[in-house]
């Protein structure tokens, strides 16, 4: 996978993965698909193709990137906090006082945003028995020398801890967790050849329609690799 190139939303040049993006990430976000059972290649290709263009495959884990943390908090406050841009949307989802822009802006590969979602999110990763390490400490359900998993409190750990960020892509487009719009399987069919319409639909899951064929096009040449040889069915066969 790390050899493909593929474009960025803007511009006809075309971006080898393990240079431009990450290839640790890469290979967490193939882990996790493996552990949440996601066996059709199609499917693993559209969650590829999504962070690629969402996060630069790991290489932009928060909004403003390019800016220092500091400044794109500061962005982010400016958008999402309840006084911001998106004053009320933030109201609504969550984000009721001053700071909380800053704190729950998009982070991660795909950019969760809101500390409503960053709630329901420690609840499904929980739900789910997941658990992560961050600075010598193991989060989990609480028990058996866990502490309880809260991004709410450790917002940080989203960007920051890719192994939780890539458990967070795939069990959120999965369950289609991202726009309650329906996940994977709503759109991309478990036991068939995706086609190009189903891939442009599935960018409902994560953000309505916006970059809908930029995304499909880059998802229709990752998973030419994945289908080759049967590589991704076979994963599961070892």
């Amino acid at each position: 996978v790390g050899a493909i190139s593929l474009r960025m939303p803007k511009g006809a040049q075309k971006y080898q993965l393990s240079k431009h993006g990450d290839p640790k990430s890469i290979t967490l976000i193939l882990k996790h698909c493996k552990e949440m059972g996601i066996r059709s290649p199609d499917q693993v290709a559209y969650i590829l193709s999504t962070a690629w263009t969402e996060s630069k495959m790991g290489q932009w884990m928060t909004e403003s990137a390019w800016l220092s943390e500091k400044t794109a908090e500061r962005k982010g406050e400016d958008r999402y906090g309840p006084n911001g841009v998106f004053g009320q949307d933030a109201r609504d989802l969550g984000n009721t006082n001053p700071g909380d822009g800053a704190k729950y802006m998009g982070r991660g590969f795909v950019q969760l945003t809101w500390k409503n979602n960053y709630r329901k999110m420690s609840q499904l990763l929980i739900q789910n028995g997941f658990q992560y390490s961050q600075d010598g400490v193991r989060y989990g359900n609480g028990q058996n020398g866990t502490q309880k998993i809260d991004l709410v409190k450790n917002y940080r750990h989203v960007n920051k801890n890719k192994d939780l960020a890539a458990r967070i892509l795939v069990l959120g487009m999965d369950g289609g967790h991202y726009a309650n719009s329906g996940g994977l399987d709503s759109y991309i069919p478990e036991n068939q050849v995706a086609t190009q319409a189903h891939f442009e639909n599935a960018r409902r899951i994560v953000n309505g329609v916006d970059k809908k064929k930029h995304i499909a096009d880059n998802a229709q040449i990752i998973v030419k690799v994945l289908r080759a040889g049967n590589a991704w069915v076979n994963v599961f066969n070892k």
